[in-house]
């Protein structure tokens, strides 16, 4: 399956780049493989982590 995902900036520097992304996943993935996908490529804002 392919996720589209897209966020918001979170500071000016952000809007310099596109912030969506496209990425394949096996169909049998779960939401939490998708998240820690995304986590490990740096996807979400730093603070992010920090929850």
């Amino acid at each position: 399956m392919l996720v589209h995902v897209t966020r918001n900036s979170v500071c000016m520097g952000d809007d310099a780049f596109d912030n969506s992304r496209d990425i394949e996943f096996h169909d049998n993935a779960a939401a939490r493989d998708v998240i820690r996908v995304l986590n490990e490529n740096s996807f979400f804002p730093a603070f992010w982590g920090m929850m």
